[in-house]
Protein backbone atom coordinates (compact mmCIF):
# COMPACT_ATOMS: atom_id res chain seq x y z
CA UNK A 1 0.00 0.00 0.00
CA UNK A 2 0.99 3.68 -0.54
CA UNK A 3 1.12 5.16 2.17
CA UNK A 4 1.42 8.93 0.20
CA UNK A 5 -0.79 11.59 -1.23
CA UNK A 6 -0.20 15.09 -2.45
CA UNK A 7 -2.76 17.47 -2.99
CA UNK A 8 -3.31 20.94 -4.81
CA UNK A 9 -3.94 23.82 -1.93
CA UNK A 10 -6.84 26.38 -4.07
CA UNK A 11 -9.67 24.84 -4.69
CA UNK A 12 -8.76 21.56 -2.96
CA UNK A 13 -7.61 22.46 0.53
CA UNK A 14 -8.92 26.12 0.24
CA UNK A 15 -11.96 27.88 -1.33
CA UNK A 16 -10.45 30.60 -3.44
CA UNK A 17 -13.13 33.43 -3.85
CA UNK A 18 -11.76 35.07 -7.04
CA UNK A 19 -15.10 36.70 -7.90
CA UNK A 20 -14.68 38.69 -4.61
CA UNK A 21 -11.42 40.13 -5.69
CA UNK A 22 -12.69 41.00 -9.60
CA UNK A 23 -15.74 42.24 -7.43
CA UNK A 24 -13.27 44.94 -5.53
CA UNK A 25 -11.23 45.68 -8.69
CA UNK A 26 -13.85 47.08 -10.51
CA UNK A 27 -15.54 48.90 -7.40
CA UNK A 28 -12.42 51.04 -6.83
CA UNK A 29 -12.02 51.74 -11.16
CA UNK A 30 -8.82 49.63 -11.16
CA UNK A 31 -11.13 47.43 -13.78
CA UNK A 32 -14.02 48.15 -16.14
CA UNK A 33 -15.67 44.90 -15.42
CA UNK A 34 -14.78 41.26 -14.27
CA UNK A 35 -13.56 40.37 -17.60
CA UNK A 36 -11.02 42.76 -17.62
CA UNK A 37 -9.94 42.15 -14.25
CA UNK A 38 -9.36 38.30 -15.07
CA UNK A 39 -7.61 39.82 -17.85
CA UNK A 40 -5.01 41.42 -16.05
CA UNK A 41 -4.48 39.10 -12.89
CA UNK A 42 -3.56 35.95 -16.29
CA UNK A 43 -1.02 38.35 -16.71
CA UNK A 44 0.58 38.48 -13.68
CA UNK A 45 -0.33 35.08 -12.31
CA UNK A 46 2.18 33.08 -13.87
CA UNK A 47 5.30 35.39 -12.47
CA UNK A 48 3.56 35.60 -9.24
CA UNK A 49 3.78 31.82 -9.01
CA UNK A 50 7.25 31.72 -10.46
CA UNK A 51 7.75 34.33 -6.96
CA UNK A 52 9.18 37.22 -9.20
CA UNK A 53 7.08 39.15 -7.96
CA UNK A 54 4.00 39.72 -5.54
CA UNK A 55 0.56 41.33 -5.91
CA UNK A 56 1.94 44.86 -5.21
CA UNK A 57 4.50 44.96 -7.46
CA UNK A 58 2.40 43.41 -9.97
CA UNK A 59 0.04 45.73 -9.69
CA UNK A 60 2.43 49.07 -9.45
CA UNK A 61 4.33 47.25 -12.60
CA UNK A 62 1.55 46.70 -14.98
CA UNK A 63 -1.30 49.52 -13.83
CA UNK A 64 -1.10 52.65 -13.98
CA UNK A 65 -4.40 53.68 -12.56
CA UNK A 66 -3.45 52.31 -8.61
CA UNK A 67 -2.27 54.48 -6.50
CA UNK A 68 -0.52 53.98 -2.62
CA UNK A 69 -4.32 53.75 -1.02
CA UNK A 70 -5.69 51.65 -4.19
CA UNK A 71 -2.93 49.51 -3.61
CA UNK A 72 -3.34 48.72 -0.33
CA UNK A 73 -6.94 47.95 -1.10
CA UNK A 74 -5.80 45.23 -3.57
CA UNK A 75 -3.73 43.60 -1.63
CA UNK A 76 -5.81 42.91 1.33
CA UNK A 77 -8.39 41.71 -0.74
CA UNK A 78 -6.36 39.42 -2.69
CA UNK A 79 -5.11 38.47 0.91
CA UNK A 80 -8.70 37.72 1.71
CA UNK A 81 -9.81 35.43 -0.87
CA UNK A 82 -7.89 32.31 0.53
CA UNK A 83 -10.32 30.53 2.80
CA UNK A 84 -8.88 27.04 4.38
CA UNK A 85 -11.87 24.36 4.43
CA UNK A 86 -11.44 23.41 8.25
CA UNK A 87 -12.59 19.75 7.46
CA UNK A 88 -10.49 19.51 4.73
CA UNK A 89 -7.90 20.11 7.49
CA UNK A 90 -8.97 18.11 9.35
CA UNK A 91 -8.91 15.01 7.42
CA UNK A 92 -5.81 15.73 6.60
CA UNK A 93 -4.73 15.98 10.32
CA UNK A 94 -5.93 12.39 10.31
CA UNK A 95 -4.09 10.98 7.52
CA UNK A 96 -0.78 12.52 9.33
CA UNK A 97 -1.86 10.83 12.63
CA UNK A 98 -2.10 7.54 10.41
CA UNK A 99 1.16 8.21 9.43
CA UNK A 100 0.39 9.06 5.72
CA UNK A 101 2.70 11.16 4.45
CA UNK A 102 1.23 14.35 2.83
CA UNK A 103 2.39 16.49 0.30
CA UNK A 104 1.10 20.02 -0.96
CA UNK A 105 2.09 20.81 -4.74
CA UNK A 106 0.31 24.50 -5.30
CA UNK A 107 0.98 27.33 -7.90
CA UNK A 108 1.10 29.90 -5.60
CA UNK A 109 2.61 33.24 -4.91
CA UNK A 110 4.45 34.41 -1.67
CA UNK A 111 1.54 36.37 -0.70
CA UNK A 112 -1.26 33.62 -0.32
CA UNK A 113 2.41 31.04 0.87
CA UNK A 114 2.45 32.92 4.23
CA UNK A 115 -1.00 33.10 4.45
CA UNK A 116 -1.97 29.45 4.32
CA UNK A 117 1.41 28.48 6.31
CA UNK A 118 -0.05 30.98 9.22
CA UNK A 119 -3.65 30.05 9.11
CA UNK A 120 -3.08 26.29 8.19
CA UNK A 121 -0.67 24.50 11.14
CA UNK A 122 -0.63 21.62 10.20
CA UNK A 123 0.33 22.53 6.79
CA UNK A 124 4.30 22.25 9.08
CA UNK A 125 3.95 18.30 9.10
CA UNK A 126 3.62 18.09 5.09
CA UNK A 127 5.90 18.55 2.66
CA UNK A 128 5.52 21.73 1.14
CA UNK A 129 6.46 22.21 -2.85
CA UNK A 130 5.47 25.70 -3.87
CA UNK A 131 5.63 27.07 -7.51
CA UNK A 132 7.09 30.50 -6.34
CA UNK A 133 10.13 28.72 -4.52
CA UNK A 134 11.02 26.13 -6.82
CA UNK A 135 10.91 28.18 -9.68
CA UNK A 136 8.58 26.54 -11.93
CA UNK A 137 4.56 25.92 -11.97
CA UNK A 138 2.01 23.41 -13.02
CA UNK A 139 1.36 21.52 -15.41
CA UNK A 140 4.86 21.89 -16.23
CA UNK A 141 6.53 18.67 -16.08
CA UNK A 142 9.09 20.20 -14.48
CA UNK A 143 7.23 21.14 -11.51
CA UNK A 144 6.38 17.68 -10.99
CA UNK A 145 9.97 16.43 -11.64
CA UNK A 146 11.61 18.46 -9.44
CA UNK A 147 9.07 17.20 -6.50
CA UNK A 148 9.97 13.78 -7.23
CA UNK A 149 14.40 14.62 -7.64
CA UNK A 150 13.69 16.44 -3.90
CA UNK A 151 11.69 13.47 -2.23
CA UNK A 152 12.94 10.31 -3.31
CA UNK A 153 10.67 8.16 -1.55
CA UNK A 154 8.26 9.47 -3.70
CA UNK A 155 9.15 7.55 -6.59
CA UNK A 156 9.63 4.17 -5.30
CA UNK A 157 6.04 4.06 -5.44
CA UNK A 158 6.16 4.95 -9.11
CA UNK A 159 8.44 2.37 -9.67
CA UNK A 160 6.61 -0.59 -7.91
CA UNK A 161 3.19 0.37 -9.73
CA UNK A 162 2.31 2.50 -7.10
CA UNK A 163 2.52 6.16 -7.87
CA UNK A 164 1.10 8.06 -4.88
CA UNK A 165 -2.54 9.83 -5.42
CA UNK A 166 -2.29 13.58 -6.57
CA UNK A 167 -5.62 15.36 -5.57
CA UNK A 168 -5.67 18.63 -8.31
CA UNK A 169 -8.82 20.75 -9.22
CA UNK A 170 -7.45 21.49 -12.87
CA UNK A 171 -7.46 18.43 -15.56
CA UNK A 172 -4.22 19.93 -17.48
CA UNK A 173 -2.33 19.73 -13.59
CA UNK A 174 -3.75 16.06 -13.81
CA UNK A 175 -2.78 15.33 -17.36
CA UNK A 176 0.90 16.96 -16.30
CA UNK A 177 1.45 14.56 -13.05
CA UNK A 178 0.55 11.18 -15.12
CA UNK A 179 4.56 9.91 -15.05
CA UNK A 180 4.27 10.76 -11.44
CA UNK A 181 1.26 10.03 -9.62
CA UNK A 182 -2.08 8.71 -9.51
CA UNK A 183 -4.03 11.66 -10.69
CA UNK A 184 -7.72 12.56 -9.69
CA UNK A 185 -9.67 15.40 -10.15
CA UNK A 186 -11.16 17.25 -7.17
CA UNK A 187 -12.69 20.68 -6.64
CA UNK A 188 -14.67 22.07 -3.56
CA UNK A 189 -17.05 23.77 -5.56
CA UNK A 190 -18.41 20.48 -7.52
CA UNK A 191 -19.84 19.79 -3.51
CA UNK A 192 -22.84 20.72 -1.56
CA UNK A 193 -20.55 21.28 1.53
CA UNK A 194 -16.93 20.78 2.57
CA UNK A 195 -18.04 17.56 4.99
CA UNK A 196 -19.53 16.01 1.29
CA UNK A 197 -16.11 16.78 -0.13
CA UNK A 198 -14.23 14.74 3.44
CA UNK A 199 -16.38 11.71 1.98
CA UNK A 200 -15.27 11.68 -1.26
CA UNK A 201 -11.83 11.93 -0.31
CA UNK A 202 -12.36 8.90 2.33
CA UNK A 203 -13.98 7.03 -1.01
CA UNK A 204 -10.90 8.10 -3.04
CA UNK A 205 -8.05 6.89 -0.43
CA UNK A 206 -10.24 3.64 0.80
CA UNK A 207 -7.35 1.53 0.89
CA UNK A 208 -5.42 4.24 3.07
CA UNK A 209 -8.17 5.39 5.33
CA UNK A 210 -10.42 2.52 7.13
Amino acid sequence: MNNKVAFDIGNVICHVHIDRFFDHLVSIGVASSSVEADDFLSGIQYPQDLGLYNIRQGFYRFSNTVDSNKLDSVYSKWIEIIEPSIPILSFIEELINKEVEVALLSNIGFDHAILVRKKCAIFQKCIQHFSCEVGARKPSRLFFQSFVMSNIEWGRGIDKGEPPYFFDDRQDNIDASGSYFKGIKFDLDDYKNDQEAVLALREHLSDIVS
